[in-house]
């Protein structure tokens, strides 16, 4: 019994520490002078290769440093709803891509937002009715 026990630790430790070294290799590091562009090209790069989960970090940065730019917060909301859409988390995506909607018609600020987001959070919501 106490063999067991003594495996069942390693088991677990080893486990744990897979993890962890798995949860490092997806972190991804955003210089803290980086352009929104810088972080947005590293987003799509990583977006386009398939790596979701490392685009997602990407956006997360690009939204905490220029996420008061209502262009960029826009677009970054669809970017996000995207990737959700693309992992098929269609309960999700379909909630931001109605709160995005949302925000082209009662933001204060959406007449600063570009189309395309708009046209195509549309188009993606007809997608997840069908």
């Amino acid at each position: 019994m106490g063999i067991v026990i003594k495996y069942l630790r390693e088991l677990v430790m080893s486990l744990a520490l897979v993890s962890l070294l798995f949860a490092c290799y997806s972190s991804v590091t955003v210089e803290p002078d980086a352009s929104e562009a810088q972080i947005l090209y590293a987003a799509q790069v990583e977006f386009n290769n398939g790596n979701y989960d490392s685009a997602r970090e990407y956006y997360n940065v690009l939204m905490q440093r220029y996420g008061d730019d209502a262009s960029i917060n826009i677009t970054t909301s669809y970017e996000l709803a995207y990737i959700d859409y693309k992992q098929k988390r269609y309960d999700e995506a379909r909630a931001q891509f109605l709160n995005i909607q949302s925000r082209y018609e009662n933001d204060e600020q959406a007449p600063e937002f570009p189309l395309w987001p708009l046209v195509l959070t549309e188009y993606m919501l007809a997608q997840l009715s069908e």
